[in-house]
């Protein structure tokens, strides 16, 4: 298997460069809410080559092929979670994010958020801008920059003495003494002219070789790599470029690995790795597939696509609104509109036993206020030195344009208009994301600048 492996790698790495100039893709979401999370895909990729697949692990064992699920957290916590996406020419790219769960124990509702802007020209100073959230207004702010530096300001800016990736954290109090914390990766590589670097792994995780992985380094770097360091997300770790690791019980574990240049250049990567196989039973993965054309809804046909070695011996779906069905292929009417999170779960005949869960949009039934932002619109696009957000009426906004890097090149308020202007002149050419937030409902669009 090994061999396999280190042989596709070495046909991957010399088509690299041919793939790239085929295709070119980047996964991202934005995400809001708590404790029922709403995530919003505004993922890249040339319109020649669009996205056919996504795959999303809320951080919390639940996982979504929706492009824009919802998930409900069971319990406050900091949760990683990813989107994986892929396009038809067979581009992959992966985008992780904290969620920072905190509102369930009765507590007034509130949510740390930040933006930062790292673009390269202010490093190493970053500027860091308050986005947090609470209707009882917020008493404090404090600032962990991940350098042993805090900040009780809003809005603050922050330089660091040296390059690597540093953890930085947001933890806001409100008045109604509700407390929420936020953290995001902020990544210094331009002090003393040291080159730039990035972590990558590879992992054999094939179900023939579980519990045990061969994870191989696939990082780059441009002075050399002089330190590897992986954690497996279960407490062991290795300085090996290319270790294996045995696990010891079943998970959805959080491997990263963090690399050092030898002109201390510093950098992370991770992804999950999920063991299933340990005790004793076969291998088996639940998985199905729903019909939600508009024609049909609200009824949604669901079609079992289940695997297990040994046989099915039951099936059971759960709707999300509190029924039920034990056929392989059954059909549900809704009753009212709404995002509901379906789950099947398999028992095999040798007790194997598997769960998958995705979401269900139902925006079909009558009687429910259509969206007052359903017309929302970015012109002209694509644009030279102005972009207009057209609204069907005036309202107050917020607003963000961020790069696909995540770099945020503007940030401010607007007083209610239904034309908002926004001059672009400075940008570069490219693909941008213009955030806007109209009295709590987030819409994300993408533009173009010539």
């Amino acid at each position: 298997m090994k061999n396999r492996i280190l042989t596709l790698f070495v046909v991957l790495i010399a088509g690299l460069s041919q793939a790239n100039a085929q295709a070119q893709c980047q996964a991202m979401f934005q995400a809001n809410g708590c404790p029922q999370v709403s995530f919003f895909d505004v993922s890249y990729s040339d319109s020649m080559d669009p996205i056919i697949a996504w795959s999303y692990d809320f951080g919390d064992g639940n996982t979504s092929t929706s492009a824009n699920p919802s998930n409900t957290y069971s319990a406050n916590g900091l949760y990683l979670a990813c989107l994986t996406i892929q396009t038809s020419s067979g581009c992959s790219s992966t985008f992780c994010d904290s969620i920072s769960i905190n509102c369930i124990g009765g507590q007034g509702s509130c949510q740390a958020d930040f933006v930062v802007d790292d673009s390269s020209s202010f490093c190493p100073t970053f500027a860091f801008f308050d986005m947090s959230s609470s209707a009882a207004g917020i008493s404090s702010w404090s600032y962990d920059f991940g350098d042993g530096n805090t900040s009780s300001a809003s809005n603050p800016s922050h330089t660091y003495a040296a390059n690597g990736t540093y953890n930085v954290c947001l933890t806001i109090i409100a008045n109604d003494s509700c407390s929420s914390t936020i953290c995001n990766n902020v990544v210094v590589d331009c002090l003393g002219g040291q080159g730039s670097c990035q972590a990558n792994f590879a992992v054999d995780d094939s179900s023939s070789v579980c519990p045990t992985f061969a994870f191989y380094d696939m990082s780059t770097a441009g002075a050399g790599i002089s330190s590897w360091s992986y954690d497996f997300g279960d407490g062991n770790t290795s300085s090996s470029a290319n270790p294996t690791h045995t696990y010891a019980s079943n998970g959805i574990y959080t491997v990263c690995l963090t690399i050092i240049a030898s002109d201390s250049c510093s950098s992370t990567y991770c992804e999950n790795v999920t063991v299933d196989c340990i005790g004793g039973q076969g291998n088996c993965q639940a998985n199905f597939s729903v019909d939600d054309s508009l024609s049909n809804c609200p009824t949604f046909s669901f079609y079992d696509m289940s695997t297990a070695g040994a046989g099915i011996s039951t099936l059971s779906y759960d709707f999300g609104d509190g029924n039920t069905s034990s056929s392989a292929n059954p059909s549900h009417t809704y009753a009212a509109n709404g995002t509901y999170t379906v789950c099947l779960t398999i028992i095999a005949s040798d007790s194997c036993t598997s769960s998958y869960c995705q979401t269900v949009v139902v925006n079909c039934i009558a009687g429910i206020e259509e969206n007052a932002f359903e017309n929302i619109f970015v012109s002209p696009n694509p644009a030279n030195s102005i972009i207009n957000l057209n609204l069907e009426q005036a309202y107050a906004i917020q607003y963000r344009i961020v790069g696909l890097n995540g770099s945020v090149y503007a940030i401010g308020e607007n007083p209610a208009t239904s034309t908002h202007t926004f001059d672009i002149g400075v940008l570069s050419s490219g693909m941008y994301l213009l955030d806007v937030q109209i009295e709590g409902t987030r819409q994300i669009i993408r533009f173009i600048k010539e």
